[in-house]
């Protein structure tokens, strides 16, 4: 099972490993923006969270600033990727291999996940899932290499493709003139 979905039992509550991943964090910020962060979150997000800082606490573990850093890094990488087109991603995907695509699937919950299953074709996206569904787990460093290096692709690739330039109508323009 994957830590994305990994599940762990606080007193009754099934807790995912994001919240202890954001327990994390929010422990290594000074007090009085914890506060703020928390009062921004729902009632159900906060006690979520409550038991797994006491258990943070409990075993005094912190969060150190390079630690810090890199988690922000791969939330920024995240996030452009995240704001990719389905199609760009499908361009830059397109001819790794079944494994690499699954690993990459698996990385986020990407918006763009169901398109670009869709644009790898049936036969293609079936093999992609059921190697999804095994859950390949690289180390953090790799798949932070990973998406990085995927994320210049779709960027370099985003500066190459010929924008859509309309076409040009000589009927509107002399109907205006």
């Amino acid at each position: 099972m994957g830590l994305r979905h990994a599940a762990v039992v606080t007193g009754n509550a099934a807790v995912t490993d994001r919240y202890r991943k954001a327990a994390l964090l929010l422990e290594s910020v000074a007090e009085e923006d914890r506060g703020w962060l928390l009062s921004q979150l729902a009632d159900a997000d906060r006690a979520r969270l409550g038991p797994l800082f006491a258990e943070l606490r409990g075993l005094g573990i912190t969060l150190d600033p390079s630690m810090l850093r890199d988690f922000t890094s791969s939330l920024e990488q995240s996030r452009k990727l995240e704001c990719a087109r389905p199609e760009a991603m499908h361009r830059a995907i397109v001819d790794e291999p079944d494994w690499l695509v699954a690993v990459v699937l698996n990385a986020r919950v990407w918006t763009w996940r169901g398109r670009l299953l869709r644009l790898l074709g049936r036969e293609r996206a079936s093999r992609v899932q059921a190697l999804m569904a095994r859950r390949p787990e690289p180390a953090p460093a790799a798949l932070s290499a990973l998406l990085a290096r995927l994320e210049k692709r779709v960027a370099d690739m985003s500066d190459t493709m010929p924008v859509a330039v309309p076409r040009f109508s000589w009927r509107k323009l002399v109907a205006w003139h």
